[in-house]
């Protein structure tokens, strides 16, 4: 059985190097843009809000990378999903 596990960090607590860090430990690294929304004011002025911030999604497939990536980033990961895959 494979299994797939999804995890989320902050994009402000990872920087280059760790994107290096990541591909080199083979991790599937995505980054997901902040979401932005237009806000207009009764008086006509136009704001853009940021409704949801920059996140980075990791994707592991073994064990190996798990622990390193929880040994590294601690509680700045979130668990998402896991997916499990029978052969």
């Amino acid at each position: 059985m494979k299994i797939t596990k999804y995890w989320e960090i902050s994009a402000n607590d990872i920087s280059v190097n760790d994107f290096d860090f990541l591909l080199k430990l083979n991790c599937d690294v995505e980054i997901i843009e902040a979401e932005r929304k237009n806000f207009s004011t009764p008086s006509g002025r136009t704001y853009v809000v940021i409704t949801s911030p920059q996140k980075i999604m990791i994707k592991t497939t073994c064990e190996k990378q798990e622990i390193v990536l929880l040994l590294k980033y601690d509680s700045k990961l979130i668990f998402i999903n896991q997916t499990n895959e029978f052969d």
